[in-house]
């Protein structure tokens, strides 16, 4: 058996959470003692599988590194003979991992931002994550250049996207009972999930619906979400508007229903690596409105949705409107988001590819 230990410090659960959570539970038990740490109380908890081991630690919370987080790692690491530390956006794991002297992954999951290669932050970068990991991988292949970008040997990177769960959104919703306990009538209902940040290009959304004549389009936006923007961006559809078309439902644990009586579901992010809420609408059969960055347009296809260019409302307001009464170009698009799912992006081929990373690491072949 191998060991493989988790380490996570985010107290929010979000997509690197649910990443964690999906993956630890497919992971077979067969080969592998699955552990996670993670800061006590953090949402991540409650969605554990209970074939995975919790360990509840004094990790800085929402910090990368916490030296008191390193040293109770290291008892951890050694306390359950770990072989493989497994890092998600934890510094501190990875130098746990280096001083117990066991392997060292770690996943990046969100875009970096450019260095100038001259630079010392550059360096001092590149020399942390070649020397602190055995392995890196990435959620997608603009993460994969990114990092190549940034110094790291092409050896040590492989591409291992994103996967879903299929099964959890193949679950059947009444729709019109959704509907009506939310007043929704006829309507267009457009629907974008994902923190209420400045990276999530949520001010371009609403300016797109604010450009769409009230006697035309027959829409409501539902946001899903909770973040630091969130009183900014409130202000902005009052300043809009566009009081009338748009329902923040705050976060939610379970968008599932939320999805299901979507007609469309749009992500207007500035910067993204994979977005899981893609993965999941179109898993869903949602045609998508998404903005062409990072590894979205690895996903999305002319075929199954709409890509735009980055801080463009017109764009947005345009795809919409090209969407907005074809209802036979909407089911296709969702049928095809369905089958590239299934094919491509599923939590079963992402956890078989992880597992043969690890196999390999400890010389298991």
């Amino acid at each position: 058996m191998i060991n493989i230990l988790h380490v996570i410090s985010d107290t929010n659960i979000g997509g690197a959470g649910i990443h964690v959570a999906e993956l630890t539970k497919a992971l077979d038990k067969k080969q592998f003692n699955v552990y996670i740490a993670c800061p006590k109380d953090a949402q991540i908890i409650e969605h554990i599988d209970n074939t995975v081991k919790v360990i509840e630690t004094n990790i800085t919370a929402d910090k990368s590194l916490s030296f008191r987080g390193i040293y109770e790692l290291i008892k951890v690491i050694k306390t359950n003979k770990i072989d493989i530390v497994h890092t998600h956006a934890s510094l501190s794991g990875r130098i746990a991992g280096k001083l117990a002297g066991t392997k060292i992954i770690y996943t990046r999951h969100t875009p970096s931002n450019n260095l100038n290669k001259l630079g010392l932050k550059y360096i001092i970068n590149k020399w942390i994550n070649t020397f602190l990991c055995d392995k890196v991988i990435a959620v997608a292949d603009f993460i994969y250049h990114q990092l190549v970008n940034m110094g790291l040997p092409k050896y040590k990177i492989i591409t291992i996207h994103n996967g879903i769960n299929i099964g959890n959104f193949e679950q059947k919703f009444d729709i019109n009972s959704i509907k009506k306990s939310y007043n929704f009538n006829n309507e267009l209902i457009l629907l974008q999930v994902g923190r209420l940040e400045e990276d999530k290009g949520y001010e371009y959304l609403f300016k797109a619906i604010s450009k769409l004549e009230n006697s035309t389009y027959n829409i409501k936006l539902i946001v899903v979400g909770s973040g630091s923007k969130d009183k900014y961006l409130r202000q902005l559809v009052k300043s809009l508007n566009i009081e009338d078309k748009i329902i923040f439902l705050g976060f939610l644990k379970d968008v599932r229903p939320i999805i299901a009586i979507s007609d469309i579901v749009i992500l207007s992010s500035i910067k993204e690596a994979l977005p899981l809420a893609l993965l999941e609408a179109m898993c869903m059969g949602k045609p998508c409105i998404a903005s062409n960055v990072g590894g979205i347009p690895e996903v999305l296809t002319i075929d199954s949705g709409i890509l735009v260019e980055a801080k463009d409302a017109n764009g947005i307001k345009n795809a919409i409107i090209k969407l907005y009464s074809d209802h036979k170009l909407c089911k296709s698009m969702g049928e095809q988001g369905k089958i590239i799912i299934k094919n491509n992006f599923s939590i079963t081929q992402m956890s078989k590819k992880v597992e043969k990373v690890y196999s390999e690491l400890v010389g298991q072949k």
